[in-house]
């Protein structure tokens, strides 16, 4: 969810291992604590348009260009914020025009490798591949509230693109359950039928990868006040998350040898990053064969270049379950929309306010919106305060998350953050 989906991260939580993204607000990325690359302001500054892309020297790159450099390898690893809706656009964008460009050409079409769905659900893609399904029954088919959790819609672009061009989709994953187990008990905790679901090999990570996650893993476990958490909950972590990404590298080399035909994968852009993920294990998998990084840029920090070799621009959103939406941008969380009737919008929060801090914290990153409401939910009766600019001024804005328990301390709402 990048790493893991933001389900998955709440089980890694409960098991001792903390998550390693913001759970559920962040573009899923990881970055080290030294840029592995230069960090330049690319010529693509913000406000450009969504979609727009440059390369990993910082220049512009139009789509023709990104498409030829596409034609050129076996994987092209399209990644994304899960919950953002520009990134998924522009991944239909890309799969359509690379499919075009193979048509023109008398090249090899592509397949669209799923990193949402499990292989073990492969036979309703295979309905889906043979018209059976709509484009509107697949999520049905597909039990997708359960074996994703990110709202089907977000992902309907892409689906309806492949449906379109007639391009396949394959399953890459393993289920989210295995995951899970192995982040609790290890792989030595998993029964047989599991067992038969794990990938031939499971590739530990790069050792600068491994540093990555262990800060990650360290971050979070202080955002959720985790303590004492074992070296063996950090192994076990670290395992889960070399399941994750040897099992769609396997699976993706697996469709390329089937179809005799390019990949095109749509993945968490924290797969894909520094070539950590994703790529290591297609390099291990498939030798020699070329892939293609593409990531998000969100348009308020200067970008690290070693991070993919393409990126594309989309402002960095979110849509609370409090009822109000948030783009990053330099200064602050600006509100695009607030539902009526939500408890953001009973607060007082207005479009066009700036979120500057929250629960005391400045507002660099979405991540620090999560990390407020869990500081919010356990220190301060369910409060989440927030300064916020509006008209030039500042103000407090307090949305209360949880009911309060009789005698004091808070219970986290049904339907608060998650």
């Amino acid at each position: 969810m990048g790493l893991v989906p933001s389900r998955l991260a709440k089980a890694l939580i409960r098991a001792g291992a903390a998550a390693v993204v913001a759970v559920a607000l962040c573009a899923c990325a990881r970055t080290p604590a030294d840029p592995v690359g230069g960090v330049v302001r690319p010529a693509v500054v913000a406000p450009a348009m969504p979609g727009e892309m440059f390369d990993a020297t910082g220049g512009p790159l139009s789509m023709r260009d990104f498409v030829r450099r596409a034609l050129d390898v076996r994987y092209v690893l399209l990644g994304e914020g899960h919950s953002s809706a520009c990134d998924h656009a522009v991944q239909a964008e890309a799969i359509a025009a690379i499919d075009s460009a193979a048509v023109a050409a008398g090249r090899p079409r592509p397949v669209v490798g799923l990193e949402m769905v499990p292989r073990e659900r492969q036979d309703v893609l295979d309905r889906f591949n043979a018209g059976e399904l709509s484009v509107e029954e697949l999520p049905t088919a597909l039990d997708w509230p359960n074996v994703w959790g990110h709202p089907y819609a977000l992902y309907e672009p892409v689906i309806r693109a492949a449906r379109e061009r007639g391009l396949p989709l394959v399953a890459l994953n393993v289920p989210l359950r295995l995951v899970r187990a192995v982040s609790t008990s290890g792989l030595s905790g998993l029964d047989a039928g599991d067992r038969a679901l794990l990938p031939d090999v499971i590739i530990p990570p790069r050792e600068d990868q491994r540093e990555s996650l262990r800060e990650e893993f360290e971050r979070h476990r202080m955002i959720m006040n985790r303590k004492g958490a074992t070296d063996d909950a950090l192994e076990r972590f670290m395992t889960s998350q070399s399941l994750w990404d040897s099992a769609m590298a396997g699976a993706a080399v697996e469709a390329y040898r089937a179809w005799s035909r390019p990949v095109v994968v749509v993945v968490g852009s924290g797969h894909v990053e520094y070539g950590w993920g994703l790529g290591y294990r297609l390099s291990v998998l498939d030798p020699g064969a070329k892939a293609l990084s593409v990531v998000p840029w969100r348009g308020v920090e200067p970008v690290d270049l070693a991070q993919a070799d393409v990126f594309f621009y989309c402002a960095l959103t979110h849509a609370s379950r409090l009822g109000f939406s948030v783009e990053l941008q330099a200064g602050g969380a600006a509100i695009t929309a607030v539902e009526p009737d939500s408890r953001a919008a009973k607060a007082g929060l207005a479009v066009g306010d700036v979120i500057t801090a929250a629960q005391g914290m400045t507002v660099v990153e979405l991540w620090v919106l999560h990390k407020a409401a869990i500081r919010a939910s356990r220190e301060d009766d369910g409060r989440l305060r927030l300064d916020v600019r509006r008209d030039g001024a500042s103000r407090e804005i307090i949305i209360q998350l949880t009911r309060s328990r009789p005698g004091g301390g808070s219970a986290p709402e049904a339907d608060g953050p998650k």
